[in-house]
């Protein structure tokens, strides 16, 4: 006989406010709430419904995840850490939480200048460097292949071979193709991060955030 379970989650909320003197218009903006959750996950056999002590065990779990998570945040914002405030507000690591649809909720933080609309440049963190790096080695690397494949297609064409192998194909590719395709790849990420850091300010005066913790 199969058994049955029901799942209870129980939310917990906790805000914090911020604001900030816009790098682009110089508008300083109202208190504007951010949003840390916490979840508790519970299961009862049989479809069952919680107990009263159940009920407040339950809550509890969701209050201690919340209470952990606004102290990261704040741990973060303390030491200039702004892109991953965001993410550890609406965090959760359950199993399953992804199915349940938990996690990934509005945390409120951070958000372009109202007046303006535009992004400031301490909200773009290092997200934004590795895929600086990853997209053109990427480029670089199908670059390389493409030269091997086509010299080692040539190779074929001119019958200096009798078809060819994986290893002869990157064999066909010189050192020097290696390095400069990978190097160009490294060297392209790196100045277009620092490209986009710069736009964001186009050279103003770089602010941070104001904090007010409850």
């Amino acid at each position: 006989m199969a058994i049955h379970y029901r799942e209870h989650i129980a939310k917990v909320t906790r805000h914090y406010h911020y604001r900030f003197t816009c790098e682009h218009c110089g508008v300083l903006t109202n208190w504007l709430q951010g949003t840390v959750y916490g979840y508790g996950i519970m299961q009862t056999r049989s479809g069952g419904d919680l107990t009263d002590q159940q009920s407040l065990e339950l809550h509890q779990r969701a209050v201690e995840d919340v209470n952990g998570k606004y102290e990261r945040v704040q741990r973060h914002a303390q030491a200039g850490m702004y892109s991953d405030i965001a993410e550890i507000s609406t965090e959760d690591k359950e199993p399953g939480s992804a199915q349940r649809g938990l996690g990934g909720a509005d945390a409120g933080f951070p958000v372009p200048c109202p007046a303006c609309g535009k992004q400031q440049s301490w909200q773009i963190g290092n997200n934004y460097l590795i895929a600086a790096l990853v997209f053109p080695v990427v480029s670089g690397l199908l670059f390389i292949l493409s030269w091997g494949v086509y010299q080692a297609i040539m190779r074929v064409y001119n019958n200096e071979l009798d078809g060819f192998s994986l290893g002869e194909l990157f064999a066909a590719v010189p050192n020097t193709i290696v390095f400069s395709g990978l190097g160009t790849g490294i060297v392209a990420g790196i100045v277009w991060f620092f490209y986009a850091k710069s736009k964001a300010t186009h050279g103003k005066v770089r602010n941070k955030p104001e904090f007010s913790w409850d």
